[in-house]
């Protein structure tokens, strides 16, 4: 079967989500095969995913302490600087600074980015294996899940 990468990262997530539901035998068998299946798929995107990640980190964790200098704390580990504070034109002038310092990591996280979608809609073939749509659980499988499982050729 040929399909985008970005529906075997939705496969992923799905199975992910169906391996904490109460399932029939056939159904489960299907499900860690294909899982095992798209397992050396899933885990390059994850290495390029995380390797994006840590481009803009040492940006996002300075951005973090300036939010939590100037905001107000929404909720755990969450601030919110309001245009409306006293400090807020501080605060954006430290954030702009701040975007400066780390322009090249903003510039290569944005390119990443780019390159991430071109990715994530190249398509690739893999032999998956197939689900007869008899074999679906009758609770707890959501109509975007059995979506997906349709997408990626599963369920027949």
């Amino acid at each position: 079967m040929i399909t985008k990468r970005k529906n075997i990262v939705a496969l992923y997530n799905a199975i992910q989500e169906l391996n904490k539901i109460k399932v029939n035998v056939k159904f489960a068998y299907g499900i860690a095969k294909n899982s095992k299946l798209i397992a050396s798929e899933i885990e390059v995107i994850q290495e390029v995913e995380t390797k994006t990640v840590n481009i803009i980190k040492p940006f996002n964790e300075a951005k973090f302490e300036l939010a939590k200098k100037y905001g107000q704390q929404v909720k755990q580990g969450e601030y919110y600087v309001s245009k409306d504070d006293v400090n807020y034109a501080q605060f954006e002038k430290e954030l702009k600074n701040l975007q400066k310092e780390h322009e090249a990591e903003i510039v290569e996280f944005e390119e990443y980015q780019v390159q991430l979608k071109v990715l994530y809609d190249e398509t690739v073939e893999l032999s998956l294996h197939a689900i007869a749509m008899e074999s679906l659980p009758e609770d707890g499988i959501t109509p975007e899940q059995i979506g997906v499982l349709m997408e990626c050729g599963i369920v027949e």
